[in-house]
């Protein structure tokens, strides 16, 4: 594991060499059934007003993040479809962050097709350009799961606690993504 580095009011661990199962927040989850969640970061740019795992930049309590190297998580989605003896059919993206704040993204997406059948995106939408919901889609993505809580600005500002926050910009990625 690097040595952790200072990014904003916490630390930024990069993980590349401690095991993946065990942890809830990032790396592989196996809950028994033909999923497996992949999460590859605890990143989320939102503060979301519900958030059970107090995310976001203004969080009172966090004072990790965590991103996993690429090769490493796909390594251990590997390992899991080994250990489940190939009963999985699908690996979400998922997390207690925003997973698409993950710079590998498409190569995790890539590399994840190559071992199980479907590969599944879970987003709030924000970071969803044309050009990454292209990318995802060349790399195999099956499917997109997009949370909206409201389609109303004000309110969607109130409920992810930031003010930059644009229901717009989330319609436009889905729009793009259903043509």
């Amino acid at each position: 594991m690097a040595v952790p580095r200072v990014w904003g009011n916490r630390y930024l661990i990069h993980v590349d060499d401690i095991p993946l199962f065990g942890h809830i927040a990032f790396g592989v989850i196996d809950r028994g059934t033909n999923v497996l969640q992949v999460r590859s970061t605890t990143i989320c740019p939102f503060n979301c007003v519900y958030c059970s795992v107090d995310a976001g930049p203004y969080s009172a309590r966090r004072q990790s993040e965590f991103i996993v190297d690429a090769d490493w998580l796909v390594e251990w989605v590997r390992l899991a479809y080994k250990l489940k003896r190939g009963e999985v059919l699908e690996a979400l993206l998922d997390g207690v962050g925003e997973p698409a704040t993950h710079p590998s993204l498409p190569k995790i997406v890539g590399e994840l097709k190559k071992i199980v059948p479907r590969v599944a995106l879970e987003t709030r939408g924000f970071l969803l350009t044309k050009d990454l919901i292209t990318r995802l889609w060349e790399a195999g993505l099956d499917r997109l799961n997009v949370s909206i809580d409201t389609l109303e600005d004000e309110k969607a500002r109130y409920l992810t606690g930031v003010r930059w926050f644009n229901v717009g910009r989330v319609k436009e990625a889905v729009e793009y993504t259903v043509k």
